[in-house]
């Protein structure tokens, strides 16, 4: 079936892409990114440290795969298993009444604080990550796609990304400017 390939191809890019973007986002300093782990407060500060040395070449060999395609149905399922431990980790504080901390999604950035949408935004990425698993299909070869479908799927996820980055920049400038 076309349109489910076609929504899994999308569903890969684009999770492939926030991850890959979340990556290279937190590769740079990872003093910080444990502190912001470690502001979570679920885990040993020595996991929190031992975690942010390998949470961003996890996150970025995930998104690698999901956008080749290359073993789509173990990435998806890594995806998902990664965002559902995210979204966890963030709901847990906000039930905990600890809404001041940053969020650690895309790197360090403070003004960035944990809120129910980043839940949503983990939880909907779960379910696009799922998309791509070819076992919850009827058809096994539902999600064949010809490679120039495939590309189009991940230009239109690109777009798709690029849209809401510059949607989150114009949000932020018009915080600032008020």
């Amino acid at each position: 079936m076309v349109v489910s390939a076609w929504i899994a191809a999308y569903a890969r890019s684009l999770v492939g892409l926030v991850l890959f973007v979340a990556a290279v986002t937190k590769a740079g300093d990872r003093r910080q990114l444990a502190s912001i782990i470690q502001a979570y407060r679920l885990i040993p500060d020595r996991t929190a440290r031992w975690i942010a040395r390998v949470l961003p070449e996890t996150e970025a060999l995930i998104g690698l795969m999901m956008l080749a395609g290359v073993m789509t149905n173990y990435a998806g399922v890594a995806a998902a298993g990664l965002l559902i431990v995210f979204a966890a980790a963030i709901a847990i504080n906000l039930v905990r009444g600890r809404t001041n901390i940053s969020c650690g999604c895309f790197g360090p950035n403070p003004n960035a604080t944990i809120g129910w949408p980043d839940v949503a935004r983990n939880v909907a990425l779960v379910a696009a990550a799922l998309l791509t698993v070819s076992a919850f299909w009827p058809d096994p070869h539902a999600l064949d796609l010809p490679p120039r479908d495939a590309a189009a799927g991940a230009l239109a996820a690109a777009v798709t990304v690029t849209c809401w980055w510059l949607g989150a920049i114009s949000v932020h400038m018009l915080r600032g400017s008020s």
